[in-house]
């Protein structure tokens, strides 16, 4: 028996190539994968692959940024496959800029998908575990959240804050 036979995995950042590689390997484990991405395009080429590979998936557009992307994940997860039992929070975003001159947009913007996303995803998919008394969220992080990098100020902080937070 596969792992995750029978469980429905909720991921974001889905179409990107580490999304893509869990997508892959939840669905071998069994499980049935929604994966969402702001980029609907790379999120159904990712759900096409694992449906290729012999899985069940789904393509979902989410702003992972704004809590009622949740919801709608959520939601749309259910309605195909069931009460959510994981959550993987894969999405993120790393630009490559000194802190001098870095712009405060840019700092902003990674904070808040690498970051506050979490949060968001995490309060919303406890709170529907919660009365099933299960579930799991994993969460990306990275050794930068411990050791800095240069040219990754932001970055680095961002996954900081998921190693604290979770």
């Amino acid at each position: 028996m596969n792992l995750l036979e029978g469980k429905t995995v909720a991921m974001t950042g889905g179409g990107g190539g580490l999304g893509r590689c869990y997508g892959l390997a939840m669905a071998k484990a069994g499980a049935a994968v929604a994966v969402s991405d702001i980029n609907l395009g790379a999120a159904q080429a990712t759900a096409e692959a694992i449906i290729k590979a012999g899985g069940r998936a789904i393509a979902v557009q989410a702003d992972v940024t704004q809590a009622a992307a949740f919801e709608q994940l959520f939601d749309r997860t259910k309605a195909e496959f069931g009460p959510l039992d994981v959550l993987l929070n894969i999405a993120g975003m790393f630009p490559r800029v000194p802190l001098v001159e870095m712009t405060e947009e840019t700092w902003d913007a990674v904070i808040t998908l690498n970051l506050k996303s979490v949060f968001l995803g995490a309060r919303a998919a406890i709170r529907r575990m919660l009365p099933r008394k299960r579930g799991i969220v994993l969460s990306t992080a990275s050794g930068t959240g411990i050791r800095g990098q240069p040219k990754g100020s932001a970055y680095s902080a961002s996954k900081a804050g998921i190693i604290g937070f979770t």
